[in-house]
């Protein structure tokens, strides 16, 4: 541990939230069918007393919002009797806004809260958290933390504040963050939006430039005003420059999150997945806590680096997977240099671009070869992403296709999915929407082998030849292998006992550009790879760090 002796086990105590953060990666969560919102108490209970046992001696809980649980008061205490030496929460604030909650609360046992801010009015702060009130609640938690923190001392009782760097808050941050110093706050934590399949679409992204300027401007505010912003996920030697308004104190926690089974994972020490590093990071003294810069603060050229090595010379089509991240403009250059190509652009149902993708599929300059490919993931309980090894992406593929509809969309559409019900289901449900044509006149259909996905079957692949055999947009089904199914079929089907008809084109791989976002980095774009195709290539080691320059200490 650098800089202190203590070890941090991070709990979250579930998804359950009162407001609708905007930015929040936890929203798929919540739209998943059944999910449990509360982590039940006895396991907050047996991953606090593991802690104990391990040797973390500091407990922090997280959520969604972890005191609108009843048991919030009774967790408080347990944590204290099994010798956690500190107990502190991350909270919007809404429920130790009440004096007299707090006060249970700090009774208890509760001796420091991270309260999450967005914004230094109603108006900036209500527009991300989707909740009327949470603004004045934010700010009497605050206050209350600050008149205990006066009155205990600052080391029986650390308040922080907590700030999603948003396009709403980072022009203004210096004045902001000189706000919260006037009410009483000392250490200011400031994060770019965590990136996931259920917050990448609606968040209006901050570049890295933009980000970095705001957080200069508001250190040098920090430095002269005495008080501390202490940076995540930003990596602090693009902030060395600055070094005297932050707390650049690094430590080691483990994190268990609502979706872990059974060990802690999300280790904020090394580099996480979702992150890269730089070829610089190698000398840092700080390598071992700094996770490196997330992908999703990575600028447009520098994304566009992954792209580069696409052989433009065969003709066969492209599927190219891993754009998830880039804008509408950096998609349409990438199309523009594959003019000449059958360009299939993949999508799990999640996108920057948003509405752009069409657009940009659309434009003139692009060529008119290219189509949208929605790849469908199956729910697969085997999976560690927890959307996947719960839901499957089926209804967000669906809003894109009603997004599609909307937006005037006339282009081509590929479909892409295993021999399971699932993949029948969607497909019934997608018919449904385009058959008022439009997008839904040119319709492909690839679907991997029985072998590819859990519950597949020989049975649910002739449910999909008969849904595609009945849509008449539907013209091209192929049968993908890759080296899924030992038992090959040849291409034909018996559909209702009737006669054995060529239903299906088989081949043996399809050509998926290698992405920046393959093997370990590997992260919220994972689901828009075609079911059955193989992901061997090398993932290219230098695809940014152009425009950056980096200082390491």
């Amino acid at each position: 541990m650098e800089g202190r002796a203590h070890k941090t086990l991070v709990v979250e105590t579930g998804i359950l939230c009162n407001n609708r953060c905007v930015f929040c990666y936890q929203h798929g969560y919540r739209r998943i069918a059944g999910a449990d919102m509360l982590v039940p108490r006895e396991t907050i209970q047996e991953r606090m007393e593991w802690g104990i046992a391990n040797g973390f001696d500091e407990l922090s809980l997280t959520g969604g919002e972890p005191t609108i649980r009843k048991d919030f008061i009774d967790i408080l205490a347990a944590a204290r009797r099994m010798g956690y030496q500190r107990v502190a929460v991350t909270t919007n604030g809404s429920r130790l806004a009440d004096v007299d909650f707090f006060r249970q609360a700090v009774s208890a046992g509760l001796d420091g809260m991270g309260v999450s801010i967005h914004g230094g009015t109603s108006p900036v702060h209500e527009a991300v958290t989707g909740r009327a009130g949470s603004f004045p609640a934010a700010i009497k938690a605050i206050r209350n933390g600050v008149r205990a923190a006066m009155a205990l001392g600052e080391k029986r009782f650390r308040l922080n504040t907590f700030t999603v760097l948003h396009s709403g808050i980072v022009d203004d941050l210096a004045s902001f963050t000189s706000m919260l110093a006037a009410i009483g706050v000392r250490l200011m934590i400031l994060q770019p939006p965590i990136a996931g399949k259920s917050n990448v679409t609606p968040v209006e992204w901050v570049g890295l430039d933009r980000t970095l300027d705001a957080v200069r401007g508001a250190a040098i505010a920090a430095a002269s005003g005495g008080y501390r912003l202490k940076p995540f996920n930003i990596p602090p030697c693009l902030l060395a420059d600055v070094a005297d308004g932050l707390d650049l104190t690094m430590y080691g926690r483990l994190q268990y999150r609502e979706s872990d089974r059974e060990d802690p994972s999300g280790h904020i020490m090394g580099q996480e997945v979702g992150f890269v590093r730089f070829p610089a990071c190698a000398r840092c003294r700080k390598a071992a806590f700094c996770s490196g810069i997330s992908v999703a603060l990575l600028p447009d050229s520098d994304l566009l680096q992954a792209f580069r090595s696409i052989d433009v010379q065969d003709d066969s089509p492209i599927w190219l997977a891993g754009t998830e991240l880039l804008s509408t403009d950096g998609i349409r250059q990438i199309l523009c240099r594959l003019s000449t190509r059958h360009v299939i652009l993949c999508t799990g149902g999640t996108h920057r671009a948003g509405t752009g993708l069409f657009h940009a599929l659309q434009s003139g300059e692009a060529g008119g070869l290219h189509r949208l490919g929605l790849i469908y993931q199956a729910r697969d309980p085997g999976s560690s992403d927890r959307i996947i090894c719960d839901a499957g992406n089926g209804d967000w593929l669906l809003e894109t296709v009603r997004s599609a509809e909307a937006c005037g969309y006339r282009g081509g559409i590929t479909i892409s999915g295993s021999a399971e019900p699932g993949f029948a289901t969607f497909l019934m449900k997608a018919r449904a929407i385009l058959k008022g044509g439009g997008p839904g006149d040119d319709v492909h259909v690839f679907v991997a082998g029985p072998g590819s996905a859990p519950g597949g079957s020989w049975q649910a692949l002739e449910q999909i030849a008969e849904i595609v055999g009945s849509w008449d947009a539907a013209d091209r089904f192929v049968l993908l292998t890759g080296g899924h199914d030992t038992d090959w079929k040849p291409g034909f089907l018996s559909v209702d006992g009737r006669n054995r008809t060529p239903m299906f084109q088989k081949i043996e791989s399809i050509d998926v550009p290698s992405t920046a976002f393959d093997g370990r980095i590997l992260s919220l774009l994972n689901w828009s790879v075609p079911a059955g195709t193989d992901r061997s290539r090398e993932v290219p080691a230098d695809f940014l760090v152009e425009s950056l320059d980096v200082r390491p200490f």
